[in-house]
């Protein structure tokens, strides 16, 4: 079992892994009660105008189907700070990389590896130094949104002969 106190970095078959420390319990129960409020509201109303034999007209369809979207956002937002991480997988020509909230998986954003550049973004944070890591070509660009410890990541690049692009210094705002 990984510990999930802290962010880390895992590079094991070819498939880098980046994840994020849990959020507070605090900040996933608000979650998770608005999400369930989400879903169950619409369902509460539409009870008790069946039960009160009152009308169901268009209107309610509508705002039962954006509170289950609402809900929904909401499922994703808890999934992600339980359980998300980031995952990239190095193919022979291919970078492939996607989202896993555990449940479901994000799309998968492929770009061409062979002419790849990798660059750490360095964002100050107050647990220290931390950085993301950007891989672009020619035409795409990645970039992910853990943040990992700027030496974590350089070390990573260098263990594996990955080419490092010196990029302009970064702020959490934007670039300086």
């Amino acid at each position: 079992m990984i510990d999930r106190k802290a962010n880390y970095l895992d590079f094991l078959n070819s498939t880098l892994t980046l994840q994020s420390k849990k959020a507070s319990l605090f900040a996933r129960t608000v979650l998770l009660v608005l999400m369930v409020l989400s879903f169950l509201l619409p369902l509460v109303v539409m009870t008790l105008l069946s039960l009160f034999e009152l009308e169901l007209n268009f209107g309610h369809f509508i705002l039962f189907i954006i509170f289950c979207l609402i809900g929904f956002y909401f499922l994703r937002l808890y999934l992600w700070n339980s359980y998300g991480k980031e995952i990239i997988e190095f193919e022979k020509e291919r970078i492939i990389y996607f989202a896993d909230y555990k449940l479901f998986k994000d799309s998968r954003k492929s770009i061409n590896g062979i002419n790849a550049k990798f660059e750490i973004k360095e964002i100050d944070s107050n647990t220290g130094k931390m950085g993301l890591l950007i891989i672009s070509n020619e035409s795409e660009v990645i970039e992910t949104v853990t943040k990992v410890k700027l030496q974590e990541l350089a070390d990573f690049l260098k263990k594996n002969n990955l080419p490092i692009t010196p990029c302009k210094f970064y702020l959490a705002s934007g670039t300086v």
